[in-house]
């Protein structure tokens, strides 16, 4: 009996429940694939992966915060790398995807801030230019650097977008 109402209420739109059954989606929806989240900065002033649990990163570290992604498995999709990161008072922070399987970065991918006030940190989320992935299975991880003062700052999550 519990089962028939909670069926009906689901197919009443959830309203009961305090959530709503998602509408149907039509054309390509977005699709955020997440490669980490949480509080990492560069601990170089040269391009090292982020996070990793030695500085400068050691062997296996590009796999810490990595994610397997086809382009195949979005045939109508464009891609985007998206990062949120807090840019140090006065310091220069780059990111970039990196393709751990044919080790090189990802073309368009790179984004670098500057932040010109002198006692306040700046917030900021970036998103790159529209990217090619390769179709084959690759491991992308993200790389960052900082300029000397501060390290440039830090990372709070990396994604690849999918739209």
């Amino acid at each position: 009996m519990r089962l028939k109402a909670l069926i009906a209420i689901i197919v009443a739109g959830g309203s009961m429940l305090g959530f709503r059954v998602a509408p149907t989606i039509t054309g390509s929806p977005q699709v955020q694939i997440s490669l980490w989240s949480g509080q990492h900065g560069p601990c170089s002033t040269t391009y090292d992966f982020v996070p990793s649990l030695t500085c400068p990163s050691g062997p296996g570290d590009a796999h810490i915060g990595s994610v397997f992604l086809s382009s195949s498995l979005y045939p109508k999709h464009q891609f985007f790398f998206e990062v949120g990161e807090v840019v140090s008072d006065q310091g220069t922070l780059c990111v970039r995807l990196f393709d751990v399987t044919i080790s090189t970065a990802v073309a368009g991918s790179e984004m670098c801030e500057t932040n010109p006030s002198p006692d306040t940190a700046l917030p900021i989320r970036v998103r790159s230019q529209a990217l090619t992935l390769v179709t084959s299975l690759d491991e992308y991880a993200v790389q960052a650097y900082g300029d000397s003062f501060y390290l440039g700052g830090f990372i709070w999550d990396a994604r690849v977008i999918a739209r």
